[in-house]
Parts: structure tokens; C-alpha cells; sequence
């Protein structure tokens, strides 16, 4: 029922006043995300995506919904992100039920501050993404339906093969 953020003496609510652009949308909250400005990350049902700017305390909300395609019916959410180590900050996109939607692997890009789908190779299929993570080499990992991918510093992405398809052709690993 909206964001709670405790300041270590109390509670602070935000609730969406839809009169007011600067209140966050939505009220069940899917993520959340510090990025190294300090911003807050708040992905927040029903499909939305809000930013948190403590020196305005205001929000501002991104649009996304348009990058993913699902049916009317099926509601999307950001269930991961992160941010490497030269800033990028990715979005991982699944849906409440989990049903399967295509591309769901999204960035902010910072040269007109806007949401867009990470470009690959149409050989690889990013579906329904659950959880993203960098480790220290500015590796991104994340996971999805479709396996484990791993995005290298240059932007290669590569997907490494299921244990389960190992273990059902009874491979060795």
C-alpha cells in the first residue's frame, strides 16, 4: 500500500496523489534500487517505474510498458536492477504470474534519459528476467526463463547453457 521509508526515527509514507506529477505511481512495490547518485529505484505496481530524487524529493516516472510485448491482460513489472560499473543501470522485466514475455532485459540510457531494450543478438532470447547482479570484474549476471547470461564490460552478452538440459541428457559437468 505505497512506499514506507524509515529515517531510523520514524516512518515516512508516499502514496500517488494523481494530482501531483511528483508523487510515486502505483501501490504494490515489485524492486527497489540505490544507483550511485543516490537516487532511489522503485518499480511499483500496476507497471510502473518511479525514480526518487532525495534533493527534490520528488519522482519522476519512466515509461516501459511500450518495449515489452505481452498480452493487455498481463501485467509486467521490473523484479530486478542493477548498475555497472560505468553506470549503466539495467532492468530486468517478468510478469505477476508468470507468464512468458519476450526481451525482458532493459537499461536507462543516459543520453536522453530514457528506458530501451538492451540490443543482442536475435539468436539469444531474454525472456521473463528475476534477478541481475555485477560482480567484481563489471560483469553483469542475470537470470531469466531462457538460462543464465552474463554481459561482459565490452557490452558481449553471452549465455551460458542450462544444468538442466545437462542433467536430462546425462552429461557430466
Amino acid at each position: 500500500n505505497g512506499l514506507a521509508r524509515y529515517d531510523g526515527y520514524e516512518f515516512k509514507r508516499f502514496f500517488n496523489n494523481p494530482n501531483d506529477s511528483t508523487s510515486i505511481k502505483g501501490l504494490v512495490v515489485w524492486s527497489l534500487f540505490e544507483d550511485r547518485k543516490g537516487q532511489i529505484w522503485v518499480s511499483t505496481g500496476p507497471e510502473n517505474l518511479n525514480k526518487y530524487d532525495p534533493a527534490t524529493k520528488s519522482f519522476r516516472q519512466y515509461d516501459y510498458k511500450h518495449l515489452i510485448d505481452h498480452p493487455a491482460n498481463v501485467e509486467i513489472g521490473v523484479r530486478a536492477m542493477c548498475q555497472d560499473a560505468d553506470g549503466r543501470i539495467y532492468f530486468g522485466v517478468s510478469t505477476n504470474y508468470g507468464e512468458t514475455i519476450p526481451d525482458g532485459l532493459l537499461y536507462l540510457d543516459e543520453t536522453d534519459d530514457t528506458i530501451k531494450k538492451f540490443a543482442h543478438d536475435d539468436s539469444l532470447v531474454i525472456k521473463n528476467v528475476f534477478s541481475i547482479a555485477t560482480d567484481q570484474l563489471n560483469n553483469v549476471w542475470f537470470l531469466s526463463f531462457s538460462g543464465i547470461f552474463k554481459i561482459d564490460p565490452k557490452g558481449q552478452l553471452t549465455k551460458f547453457p542450462s544444468l538442466e538440459n545437462n542433467i536430462r541428457k546425462g552429461n557430466e559437468f
